[in-house]
């Protein structure tokens, strides 16, 4: 007979808050390791891969390795505010304040679209196969 639902366990559950990110040991609570960004009472938007954490702030975005936190790279962002993310294939797309940014998932910048005219605020975002909401803090 099988399990109606598989539980996964991973090597470190990540959590973010402020502007920390922590890789926590599931079994125990305690945090593996730290990462500090560089925006000061962020508010951060988290995606996470079997090998990859992507972490944007509200002005920076940075690759982390999963498990281990390791920075792999970090971008500072042409656009401000509460971020939202998707990761489609090989490309991360980014949205801040009425703004969205593309790169490529090993970091190279592809383009920008200040939507020039249109507004500011947080950017929800989808394709077909995910889609992100970045409610407004507060």
């Amino acid at each position: 007979m099988s399990a109606y639902r598989e539980t996964t366990v991973w090597p470190v559950i990540v959590v973010a808050f402020g502007d920390r990110v922590f890789g926590v040991d599931p079994a125990t609570g305690e945090a593996r390791w730290e990462h500090e960004t560089e925006s000061t009472g962020a508010e951060l938007f988290l995606l996470v891969t079997p090998t990859e954490i992507f972490v944007a702030a509200r002005r920076g975005l940075t690759c982390l390795r999963y498990p281990t936190g390791e920075v792999v790279w970090s971008a500072e962002s042409r656009a401000y505010g509460r971020p939202s993310m998707v990761l489609e294939g090989d490309r991360l797309l980014v949205g801040r304040g009425g703004e969205v940014e593309c790169y490529t998932r090993s970091g190279q910048f592809l383009w920008h679209n200040p939507f020039k005219g249109k507004g500011a605020g947080p950017v929800a975002l989808a394709t077909p196969s995910s889609a992100a909401q970045a409610d407004q803090s507060g």
